[in-house]
């Protein structure tokens, strides 16, 4: 599941040394190719299908809820899909929903990836876990910082996030004029999306 690249010694103690002086990383490209792809082609099908990103707006609140997505709320905090359909057994033509539960049930939840916190983290293995499969749709669902969701424990949040784009990353020059790179992902960098 995941990119050899996170794998090696030298980027496990790269990553460790980052959390432990910002509390926080983020990782792009953290699947490996393969994961990456199959991904990509469900995500962007049931997008196509439903007529949403890629410069489409909705106005349809109930866009994707159905076929196993459930609208979840309550309106003042939050507003997205969660995925409460079953894993399929045929990754090639599975939905996103389907291959999202996948790698949260087969990679997320799996002890070895308790083991790779570990080390990325050095704050123990972890003692349990929870998770959810959501879906947030293009101009459609948000989540609100809010009072309920502080907790009283310490709790590492581990979040596999999946955005449109290519994941080429817009650079710019001295100036600032842009020089190479996507610019759907620009608009991701940009928080605008």
């Amino acid at each position: 599941f995941i990119d050899d690249t996170y794998l090696s010694d030298t980027s496990i103690n790269e990553i460790r040394d980052c959390f432990e002086a910002e509390s926080s990383v983020q990782l792009r490209h953290f699947m490996n190719e393969s994961w990456e792809k199959k991904l990509k082609r469900a995500t962007e099908e049931e997008d196509k299908k439903l007529g949403l990103g890629r410069g489409n707006s909705s106005l349809k609140y109930d866009a994707g809820v159905g076929e196993d997505w459930i609208a979840v709320g309550p309106a003042h905090k939050q507003r997205f899909l969660e995925y409460g359909g079953q894993e399929s057994s045929k990754e090639d033509d599975a939905g996103a929903g389907s291959l999202m539960l996948h790698c949260k049930r087969r990679l997320l939840e799996s002890p070895a990836f308790g083991r790779w916190l570990e080390l990325v983290t050095s704050l123990g293995i972890p003692s349990g876990y929870r998770g959810r499969v959501r879906r947030f749709r293009p101009g459609l669902d948000y989540t609100v910082a809010h009072y309920g969701i502080l907790t009283q424990t310490a709790v590492l949040d581990a979040t596999l996030c999946f955005a449109a784009g290519s994941g080429k990353q817009l650079m710019y020059d001295e100036v600032g004029d842009a020089i190479d790179g996507d610019e759907d992902d620009a608009v991701w960098d940009s928080g605008d999306a």
